[in-house]
Parts: C-alpha cells; sequence; structure tokens
C-alpha cells in the first residue's frame, strides 16, 4: 500500500502572507506526485478552490520518496470563518493514482482565522 505524508518544517500550521512555508513531502508506490497550495471556501453556495502554486515530482515507483517544497504564501486571501463562508488554506500531496493527502494551514496576519462572527 502507498505511503503518503506532508511535513511541515517546525510543525508550524500558522502563517503569514507573505511568508515561505517550507517542509517535505513522502511517499511510496506512485512514480509521481503534485503538491498544490490551495484555498477553498466551505458554507453556503458554490465552493470555490484555486491552487495558487504547485510542485511536481518524478521518481522510481519502486523507491521511496522524499522531497523539499517551500512556497511564498501570497498577501490574500486570509483565513477566515464566517456564518455563511469559510475560507481554508491547504497544501493538497496527489499522487498519479489519485491517492492524496492534505494539511491545512492559515494564513492571517493575526496567525489565527479571521472570526467574522465577532466582527458583526
Amino acid at each position: 500500500m502507498p505511503d503518503i505524508s506532508i511535513q511541515l518544517d517546525g510543525g508550524r500550521l500558522s502563517h503569514r502572507p507573505g511568508e515561505r512555508i517550507t517542509g517535505q513531502v513522502n511517499w511510496s508506490g506512485s512514480a509521481a506526485a503534485r503538491l498544490e497550495l490551495l484555498w477553498t471556501t466551505r458554507g453556503r453556495g458554490d465552493v470555490d478552490t484555486q491552487v495558487v502554486a504547485h510542485c511536481s515530482w518524478t521518481g522510481d515507483v519502486a523507491v521511496p520518496q522524499s522531497r523539499p517544497f517551500a512556497f511564498d504564501l501570497p498577501a490574500t486571501p486570509w483565513s477566515f470563518s464566517g456564518k455563511l463562508v469559510t475560507l481554508l488554506w491547504r497544501l493538497r500531496l496527489v499522487l498519479d493514482g489519485g491517492l492524496e493527502t492534505a494539511a491545512d494551514i492559515v494564513v492571517s496576519p493575526v496567525e489565527l482565522p479571521i472570526d467574522l462572527h465577532a466582527a458583526g
């Protein structure tokens, strides 16, 4: 069975806009992998998703793979939680056979999701 993981340097899940996020991805049992930095919405209405950056790798299917990554986070949008909609940031690692894993992160100037409930 394939093995797949995302490890963030320092284990940090909260980051400020413009920061560089680094880590490594690990997988086995697949010749290719793609790591995506994306945001997505949840809540009422349509789901919006945008991949803002990605890295792709290939390797020998018989050899476990470990590759470093680095993404510079954009200035916006920020992570937020509201009554009707929430915006989440995520790192998603997808293998060529369709197996995937994800790590949710926060992108915010206060390193916490903006709470729209408290603002209104």
